[in-house]
């Protein structure tokens, strides 16, 4: 059983990465950029997906 809540969690967590990188690329867009600039500019604003996601477990991890 905790496979899977561990499994939706980590769903939970990238959906919400992608919310956030969605709604800074429209933010982005809405600057002058093109799609393809704002994409960009989204991931950089976010930073490397991989260690957000490593920080964000610690933090429950840290909270429990």
């Amino acid at each position: 059983m905790r496979f899977w809540k561990r499994k939706k969690r980590e769903q939970d967590l990238e959906r919400e990465l992608l919310a956030h990188l969605e709604l800074e690329a429209q933010e982005q867009r809405e600057t002058g950029l093109s799609s393809e600039e704002a994409r960009y500019a989204a991931r950089r604003a976010l930073g490397n997906l991989s260690a957000v996601k490593e920080s964000v477990r610690n933090l429950g991890r840290n909270c429990l």
